[in-house]
């Protein structure tokens, strides 16, 4: 396989083996003739070897990796994520543009990145990191409830009272306290909060 630009001129020769994510934010990661997988740049200079032979186009200065793991677990997840946690027995990670691992795949359950950042389970704890893998929200016994993306708020349920409360991903802030049986986000600006078998529409 190589590559040809909009024109159609050939820029990269035919040399790889196989193409496993095309181009985006100027890298590619490709099989080379030696049957590595690595990132190589838009002029074909190889840049650095990938953590694994499941790997994902750029986006925002970070690419997902997968990481084959032993057995099948199908997570259940609320609000911004749908699905499972694990595919078909591979674990996700992020690495940066130069293939410095940012999040690692060998956390127990690493969510799907947002603009903000992403959540990470890991030793039975649960915390919001931002995208260059900092924690914003520190790991505590949390199960996750529904993300926010515009405005930035992360539904966390305490895991020793049962209670809901709302956390901000950009400040780590925890902006409504652990009292509500349930709230899930209704829109930009509505919140639906459940509280002794009652539930009520809340604005922001």
């Amino acid at each position: 396989y190589g590559f040809k630009d909009g024109m159609g001129k050939v820029v990269i020769s035919p040399r790889y083996k196989d193409v496993l994510a095309e181009f985006s934010e100027d890298r590619a990661f490709v099989k080379n003739e030696k049957g590595k997988i690595v990132a190589v740049d838009g002029s074909g200079r190889e840049l650095f070897q990938a953590p694994s032979n499941q790997m994902y186009a750029y986006e925002g200065g970070l690419a997902e990796y997968r990481r084959k793991v032993g057995g099948f677990n199908v997570g259940s997840l609320l609000g911004f994520v749908t699905g499972g946690l694990i595919y078909g027995g591979a674990k996700r990670g992020y690495i940066d543009r130069d293939g410095n691992i940012v999040i690692d795949s060998r956390n127990d359950k690493v969510w799907p990145m947002t603009w903000y950042g992403t959540v990470i389970k890991n030793d039975g704890k649960t915390g919001f990191v931002n995208r260059k893998g900092e924690y914003v929200i520190r790991p505590g016994d949390y199960d996750v409830g529904d993300l926010d993306e515009i405005n930035g708020l992360l539904v966390l349920k305490d895991g020793k009272t049962g209670k809901s409360g709302i956390f901000s991903v950009e400040t780590g802030q925890q902006v409504i306290p652990f009292r509500y049986d349930g709230i899930t986000f209704a829109g930009s600006d509505r919140l639906v909060v459940e509280k002794n078998g009652v539930r009520s529409l809340y604005n922001m």
